[in-house]
């Protein structure tokens, strides 16, 4: 049997966006007042099709691209300080390399 979901968008985008209601109490609600039974993975999906996120998602790339602006990443500075920690810790004046098998 197929639901009506849309009958009950608006209702469901009021409890879950607006009401800020996390998506499980959404569906109690729902399940409670309207009869109206969908299994979590069904609200995601559903709410995916009609292009509804809660938070502010960013794709990846342009979190990367943020957190260079803001100078919070250096990666390659992070990981030649942490070698050279380890070196000066291990004693020895340059870092280590990595010995590959088989040489």
């Amino acid at each position: 049997m197929t639901k009506d979901w849309e009958a009950y968008k608006q209702v469901i985008l009021e409890e879950y966006k607006t009401q800020n209601r996390p998506l499980h109490e959404v569906r109690a609600l729902m399940e409670e007042k309207y009869n109206f039974k969908a299994s979590i993975r069904a609200y995601r999906s559903r709410l995916d099709r009609w292009g509804i996120t809660k938070y502010n998602r960013r794709s990846k790339r342009s979190q990367s691209e943020g957190a260079l602006d803001r100078g919070d990443v250096h990666h390659e500075e992070n990981r030649k300080s942490s070698e050279e920690s380890e070196a000066t810790m291990a004693g020895l004046d340059e870092p280590a390399t990595s010995v590959g098998y088989g040489r």
